[in-house]
């Protein structure tokens, strides 16, 4: 069984010390997302890979993620073109969907708090980069904002200690995404109904919507002002 810690363990595999094995992980990872339908939550493995130090392999690694958030797209839109009343199947099933288990993994990085203490320059990077390859390749920036408001609405669900993590991490996202389209504001809306977030990683908590939804909103509006600076 994929338990959410084994998950990470896999995950950890891109950050491996030698460099031979770390390339080697996302070519393999890279075949099976585009060859042998693996799950595209594993989009975070090659995420992951953009700290590689060798700027030849992160060239390659970029190259990567753009071709597999394209292909997937491309793909789940083949898949309900034409078929009406189906929006919500396919937001669920969208690159966009991929978020939650992101996040959670960044956030049980064993260097995620010491990523904290330097105001997030490594998932800064990796969120920022997956979130504009989500927006040009004709993402939902609403159902992403639902996302984010979704895990802000949530605790981890194995240890309560990383929820700060997860939040602080969802509020990044959303400030990353309003920095990156300036002066649209974002209703998450997209989705009807609640948002589904993976069952092992995270489990609700009894907060408002419409405070989850300020939260974010003000942090968003926070994040692009302290850019601008």
């Amino acid at each position: 069984k994929m338990t959410p810690n084994r998950a990470l363990l896999i995950c950890l595999i891109a950050h491996d010390t030698v460099a031979d094995t770390r390339f080697r992980f996302g070519v393999r990872v890279m075949h099976y997302l585009l060859h042998k339908n693996l799950s595209f939550q594993w989009i975070v493995i090659l995420l992951l890979l953009l700290k590689e130090p060798d700027k030849e392999n992160l060239e390659r690694i970029k190259g990567f993620i753009s071709t597999a958030v394209t292909h997937y797209r491309q793909a789940v839109e083949h898949k309900f073109q034409g078929e009406s009343g189906r929006e919500a199947e396919l937001l669920a099933v969208s690159p966009e969907s991929a978020i939650p288990f992101v996040v959670w993994i960044l956030a049980h990085h064993p260097e995620a708090e010491l990523d904290e203490q330097d105001n997030f320059e490594d998932n800064r990077n990796y969120l920022g980069f997956f979130l504009e390859k989500l927006l040009t390749s004709g993402g939902y920036p609403g159902y992403t904002l639902q996302l984010f408001s979704a895990i802000l609405g949530a605790e981890d669900a194995g240890s309560p200690n990383a929820t700060a993590l997860l939040h602080s991490l969802a509020k990044l996202g959303a400030s990353i995404l309003a920095d990156k389209k300036p002066g649209k504001k974002y209703k998450p809306t997209e989705f009807p109904g609640g948002v589904g977030l993976p069952d092992g990683m995270y489990r609700p908590r009894p907060i408002g919507a419409r405070f989850i939804e300020a939260a974010l909103r003000y942090d968003a509006q926070a994040g692009a002002k302290q850019e601008k600076r």
